[in-house]
């Protein structure tokens, strides 16, 4: 069936263009092929099955290229727990927002104006260099996490658009496959290869991103904790980045194996 939105009316309209000259292709090898009967040259007679498979395998290339991107689409938000990549990244702001929220509105015990003392004051600083470096590890993985889900947002866009032209160009891929020439079989094995591996390069960071969002579910059981609760600002701290930086390396980790697969 034909698309129904304008980008993939678009893209069909791509792919049926270059399945009219991967046809013409084709025509060309049955003409070879007619030639060869002609001629008497038997090393090219066998290449008649290939093309008709070819000619089946053009008309569907849209359909096969498809499935597999619905396929890995489907695994991806699987291991999302069929959440969207974007709102997980809202709800990871959200837990640090909360967190900061949390820490910051510790619960500290103010002494009466009648009782304060050196020792009062000396608690009031400590309470505010706590806070300045409360604030300051918070600010780091605010822009941390910035630059992680800017980075995803970059793979998973150079992703898209390389699968639009896999699916755009796979008539043509295939169409060369039948020819038994090193320069048409390398075009076909290229195509291939860059199809497959950003296809399931998304598999891979969105199995990273679920070992992140479990992850994220020790930071929320530690928010509502009783030692949480009663540790001081620092403890609170350092506990939250700890986590949190674990969850960006998991990120990461996604990333870099996600790059590596593309290469």
């Amino acid at each position: 069936t034909r698309p129904t939105n304008a980008l993939g009316l678009a893209y069909f309209s791509a792919w049926a263009q270059l399945k009219r000259y991967a046809d013409m292709i084709v025509v060309i090898g049955f003409i070879g092929v007619a030639l060869s009967y002609i001629l008497g040259l038997n090393q090219y007679k066998k290449l008649l099955v290939p093309i008709i498979i070819t000619a089946l395998l053009i008309n569907f290339s849209g359909l096969f290229v498809g499935l597999v991107i619905d396929a890995t689409n489907i695994l991806m938000l699987d291991f999302l727990g069929n959440t969207q990549v974007n709102n997980f990244a809202i709800d990871m702001i959200n837990d640090m927002n909360a967190a900061w929220e949390t820490a910051r509105t510790a619960e500290i015990v103010s002494a009466p104006e009648s009782a304060r003392g050196l020792t009062y004051f000396a608690g009031e600083i400590t309470k505010q260099a706590s806070f300045i470096m409360m604030s300051y590890a918070f600010a780091t993985m605010y822009v941390f996490m910035a630059i992680t889900f800017l980075s995803l947002a970059l793979i998973f866009i150079v992703r898209y658009i390389n699968l639009v032209i896999a699916f755009i160009f796979a008539p043509i891929a295939i169409a060369l496959r039948a020819f038994p020439f090193p320069a048409a079989q390398k075009v076909f094995d290229s195509w291939l290869q860059r199809f497959l591996k950003w296809a399931f390069m998304g598999i891979i960071i969105t199995f990273f991103l679920n070992i992140a969002v479990k992850t994220l579910g020790a930071v929320k059981g530690l928010l509502t904790s009783d030692v949480f609760q009663q540790a001081g600002i620092v403890g609170r701290v350092f506990s939250l980045q700890f986590l949190f930086t674990v969850v960006i390396c998991f990120l990461w980790m996604g990333m870099i194996a996600a790059y590596k697969a593309a290469k």
